[in-house]
């Protein structure tokens, strides 16, 4: 054991025979090695050290033979082509090239890589760019992004009219052609929302907010998703981002609502929480001006129009004219209980009375007792009658109690539903084409705020 401990401190300190390291991001440096723990130390021609982690080496070229460092030299080319096949920036391409033949020797390696530098002079010079892995003219970018553009448009239309089964294949195509294009992306989201897969619909949507982080319907469908998941709390900060992407969205406000109205009371003390239902405050009541001003009026989370919503007040001063009378029948009954009682008191407290005084001790000490007078079987008979009076009353009013609550329950009160409105088709990125396609292929949909037109129910 202890041998081999020896032998193992012996390799780490042994200078490692190698003259050069070659590093991830192109750079080589030369000179003694020394490995260590974590890297080696590098002594250069003029005896400074230079420390380099394990992390940073690419490659290591062993040994002064000629032919060991073009070996080395030409791998490290084949490692640098295969590195920048990720770039789509040929000036940093082009770049690398240049510091790789600054830090190469060996003359046939550096032709090799200038032949490489010529062909990348020649893409930029022709003013090509990467499109979905592959490096083509502005024109052929033009024609690649037009036939995305018609594919999305073709799922977009057949989305709209239902035939999902058409849509698939034309959003797939899409993607294949441009993986990561936010309007084939909202697509794709909105075709998987209804075949009912939330979590690949949710990654959908997360992935158009990659590139359109301030997309309102995306982050919406976000939030609505991680609910419809029992995830609410982590809704919380794309509900806000929504807000904040699509003021006074009613969708989005409408989703807002139904959450904040179903959380219990310790996550409403919640400081994200709070942030939200500040933020709904504000924007519900611009968007209750704008939507009264339509005619739209919010009823929980709906918008009726003003002949429902008239109809609703008629419906509730109804509910309250009935609950009303019913109270004042119970209050009237309540205050004749209070004097049957009062009643049957005093009838009780003289009866007692002439019980008291219809027997008496006479001269002789013997007890006499006297008949009772009228007044007496009166007190008597009246509170009998009055006792069944009470009795009657008092189921009344259980009865009246009863009719109380169900008029209660039939008051219009503002709808909850619990169910959160997934945006699809209609808020989808729309495509505009400029001089630079790739610059700003993209624009946002305008807010959705136009008040619904159906039967008074509202956008829901």
């Amino acid at each position: 054991m202890e041998l081999r401990r020896l032998l193992l401190s012996l390799l780490i300190a042994v200078p490692v025979c190698a003259d050069t390291l070659v590093l991830k991001d192109g750079s080589r440096l030369e000179g003694e090695l020394k490995k260590t723990a974590d890297g080696y130390d590098l002594t250069d021609s003029s005896g400074k050290v230079q420390h380099v982690k394990a992390s940073q080496v690419a490659s290591i070229s062993v040994g002064k033979s000629d032919g060991a460092s073009a070996a080395s030299a030409m791998d490290r080319l084949g490692s640098l082509k295969r590195s920048v096949e990720s770039l789509s920036d040929i000036n940093l391409i082009i770049e690398r090239y240049n510091r790789f033949i600054e830090q190469t020797k060996d003359e046939s390696v550096v032709t090799e890589a200038r032949k490489e530098v010529a062909i990348w002079q020649t893409r930029l010079d022709q003013g090509l760019v990467k499109v979905a892995g592959k490096w083509m003219t502005t024109d052929e970018q033009g024609q690649i992004l037009a036939s995305v553009g018609d594919l999305s448009e073709q799922a977009r239309v057949a989305l709209s009219e239902n035939r999902n089964k058409d849509a698939e294949p034309l959003i797939k195509q899409a993607i294949a052609i441009d993986p990561s294009n936010p309007l084939v992306l909202y697509l794709q989201g909105a075709l998987l929302l209804r075949q009912d897969k939330l979590p690949l619909a949710r990654r959908s949507f997360e992935q158009v907010i990659e590139t359109l982080p301030e997309h309102g319907a995306s982050l919406n469908n976000i939030a609505s998703i991680l609910v419809q998941q029992k995830e609410v709390m982590k809704s919380m900060p794309y509900f806000d981002r929504a807000m904040l992407a699509q003021p006074d969205n009613k969708y989005i406000l409408g989703n807002v609502l139904e959450v904040l109205t179903t959380l219990p009371e310790n996550q409403l003390k919640n400081s994200t929480v709070q942030k939200v239902q500040k933020r709904f405050v504000e924007q519900d009541a611009r968007l209750s001006q704008q939507m009264a001003r339509a005619g739209w009026y919010r009823w929980g989370s709906l918008w009726i129009d003003q002949t429902k919503m008239d109809l609703l007040k008629k419906q509730e001063a109804d509910a309250r004219a009935k609950m009303d009378a019913l109270q004042k029948e119970f209050d009237d009954a309540e205050a004749r209980v209070m004097e049957i009682t009062r009643r049957i008191e005093s009838n009780d407290r003289l009866i007692r009375d002439l019980r008291d005084r219809s027997t008496y001790r006479d001269a002789n000490g013997n007890i006499v007792r006297v008949p009772y007078p009228q007044s007496y079987y009166d007190a008597q008979n009246d509170s009998e009658r009055l006792a069944s009076e009470r009795v009657d009353l008092l189921q009344q009013q259980n009865k009246r109690r009863q009719q109380a609550q169900t008029m209660k329950a039939e008051l219009p009160t503002p709808k909850f539903n619990g169910v959160q409105h997934l945006i699809g088709i209609e808020g989808a990125p729309k495509p505009r084409m400029s001089d630079n396609p790739k610059a700003n292929p993209l624009e946002p949909p305008p807010p959705v705020n136009t008040p619904a037109t159906t039967q008074g129910v509202g956008p829901y």
